[in-house]
């Protein structure tokens, strides 16, 4: 069965949401995965979304760093902790049943030699256990993190992975993350990018473009017959981005787009993708 296709929503749009509910739910998307912040009318959204027939697929946690959560003793640990349990709050009130996580940010870190301590991490997994949601970890910088929490949790039921094409692309990690962690894909954030352009090979933020599909230089075919090993998707999810902070004119291809322009061609490559998707998982 072809998947649905969902949008992760953004804080860039300039127009009330229920505007941009209504051209997604029009382009063809089903469900939507808003950014969690503590002044989300989340109430509103879901109505908004209920109207259409369309679902919230997830939240995406704050991106405030979850790096301090590594370091138990420090008191932005806590903060961050608190902030991720509020997102839980709310993703059980709405019945949303996905919160996304990063396992870490920032390009420059070293992995511990000993074994990292999990304290926050235990205690934000038994939150969301509690509460009924998953927690879907997400490939960003920092993938010895990620591997970590994955491993620790692989066996627990609210605990799964977020796998980021583009993140893979363009902070391309050591290890295949989808072949070994396949398995535990509860979520996708599904873009495009020119991957590492720096000729020395040194990870860039710049590089993490979230265009749509067939706007960069990934390979689809490649990305969905790596998906082909992963856990099936009833929902394929983009993540993507009307504009970056670049500005360079070759990072800016939507800048002559308005809003409704830009979500129907995001909607023609995603469902071109779901097609695609349903094809290659398919083959004998």
């Amino acid at each position: 069965m072809i998947p649905k296709i969902g949008f992760s929503l953004q804080a860039q749009y300039d127009c009330p949401m229920a505007e941009v509910i209504a051209l997604l739910n029009n382009a063809g998307f089903s469900a939507v995965s808003p950014l969690w912040s503590e002044d989300l009318d989340m109430a509103a959204l879901t109505r908004c979304v209920h109207a259409k027939g369309m679902t919230v697929q997830s939240l995406h946690a704050p991106r405030k760093s979850t790096a301090p959560m590594w370091q138990p003793e420090s008191a932005e640990a806590v903060e961050v902790l608190a902030l991720l349990k509020k997102s839980i709050d709310t993703c059980a009130k709405f019945h949303v049943p996905i919160l996304v996580v990063h396992s870490w940010q920032g390009l420059h870190y070293t992995f511990p030699e000993s074994l990292p301590d999990f304290r926050h991490f235990d205690a934000l997994v038994e939150y969301a256990g509690q509460n009924g949601i998953c927690i879907a970890f997400e490939n960003l910088e920092g993938t010895e993190y990620l591997c970590a929490l994955l491993t620790r949790y692989q066996d627990h039921p609210n605990v799964g992975f977020c796998w980021d094409c583009g993140h893979d692309s363009c902070y391309p990690p050591n290890t295949d993350l989808l072949h070994r962690f396949g398995n535990q894909l509860i979520m996708t954030h599904l873009h495009d990018n020119f991957g590492v352009r720096d000729p020395a090979g040194i990870f860039n933020g710049g590089d993490d473009l979230h265009f749509i599909p067939f706007d960069g230089s990934l390979d689809w075919d490649h990305v969905l017959t790596r998906l082909r090993s992963a856990a099936p998707q009833e929902i394929l999810n983009f993540e993507l981005k009307t504009r970056t902070k670049s500005k360079n004119e070759a990072d800016l291809p939507y800048l002559h787009l308005s809003l409704e322009q830009f979500i129907e061609r995001a909607a023609e490559r995603a469902l071109e993708i779901a097609e695609k998707y349903d094809e290659i998982m398919n083959q004998a």
